[in-house]
């Protein structure tokens, strides 16, 4: 069902994740659109987060991993446009960032509760690791823009109790520097992660994902 709200923004050339309408060929000062459109097309990028949440969470209750993963790989897949954008947690649509949190709390659950043995073998590990890392430092970040710290904090240890590459550790280590050290300075002026090209927080090669079968 998600799949129809991304179609018919599609339609339009309207990207689903920003919050302001921004189309995929950044002609929205040429084109003109009704009240009635706006409010559509934000109707329609609400109910697709509304989905994933829905779809992560049966997940959950059911215990399908294939549907939590696939519900996550189907936010991931769609939001890259925006995630790939300079401070992108200034303007990523509001209601995608609780789809993004049980995005990664439906994963981490996932991991916490995988039982791996020599006749239980996921042959798409590595692929889910790379989506739920990736997807991790997307959420510290928004974590730390919105200032909430000890959530940041909390993704960021998640994920370095997991084995990962050296920069993916790096990575979350600066993330967790500088919440941290904002906490241990509350008078300090906070600022805004860092971002674009060359951040040292910035994720491992953003890229599509596909569905597990």
């Amino acid at each position: 069902m998600a799949k129809c709200y991304v179609e018919y923004l599609l339609d339009d050339d309207v990207e689903i994740g920003h919050k302001d309408l921004v189309t995929i060929e950044e002609d929205q000062d040429e084109r003109e659109f009704t009240n009635e459109d706006r409010a559509r097309f934000h109707e329609y990028k609400i109910a697709f987060t509304k989905h994933i949440i829905e779809a992560i969470k049966h997940g959950s209750q059911s215990q399908q991993t294939w549907l939590i993963f696939n519900g996550a790989v189907e936010f991931w897949n769609n939001y890259l446009p925006i995630f790939k954008q300079i401070s992108f947690f200034e303007k990523i649509l509001d209601e995608g960032i609780p789809a993004m949190v049980e995005s990664f709390e439906g994963m981490n659950n996932c991991f916490g509760n995988a039982s791996f043995t020599f006749d239980n073998v996921d042959y798409e590990l590595s692929k889910k690791m790379n989506i739920f890392s990736n997807l991790s430092i997307m959420l510290a970040r928004t974590y730390e823009f919105l200032h909430k710290n000890d959530e940041a904090v909390r993704v960021c240890d998640i994920l370095l109790q997991k084995q990962l590459p050296s920069h993916l550790r790096k990575t979350f280590d600066s993330i967790k520097a500088r919440v941290t050290k904002q906490v241990a300075q509350p008078g300090a002026p906070a600022k805004a992660p860092p971002g674009g090209k060359g951040a040292k927080d910035q994720a491992a090669p953003v890229q599509e994902v596909s569905k597990s079968d």
